[in-house]
């Protein structure tokens, strides 16, 4: 630690992490929470560590093609012809687009 301090303080201005640097830290301050990464994070602080891993949590959900466990990919055409339902027929709603239940369809 006194070590980590010794260096720091030969370095001017800002650090600049590569996106695997700040992925690492997001990963470890994680793990580590809040708490102790008050006591030991000394370039960057606790909330901008934080701040990384929630941002990458988000990219990993919003990604493009992302398959989440347990679901198959959804082929392209297929969620163009979705998309394109739900923007020309507005007022249709969630339960229109994907269709009548099957108890639903013997009383029409």
């Amino acid at each position: 630690m006194t070590e980590n301090r010794m260096l720091r303080n030969q370095i001017t201005g800002r650090i600049r992490l590569s996106d695997g640097e700040r992925k690492t830290l997001a990963d470890i301050g994680q793990k580590l929470g809040r708490h102790a990464l008050e006591e030991v994070a000394t370039i960057v602080k606790p909330d901008t560590i934080l701040g990384w891993h929630r941002k990458l949590v988000a990219q990993k959900l919003t990604a493009p093609n992302a398959v989440r466990p347990g679901a198959s990919p959804i082929d392209q055409e297929l969620e163009a012809l979705v998309v394109r339902m739900a923007q020309e027929n507005r007022s249709w709603g969630y339960d229109r687009i994907v269709g009548p239940s099957p108890t639903s369809a013997h009383h029409q």
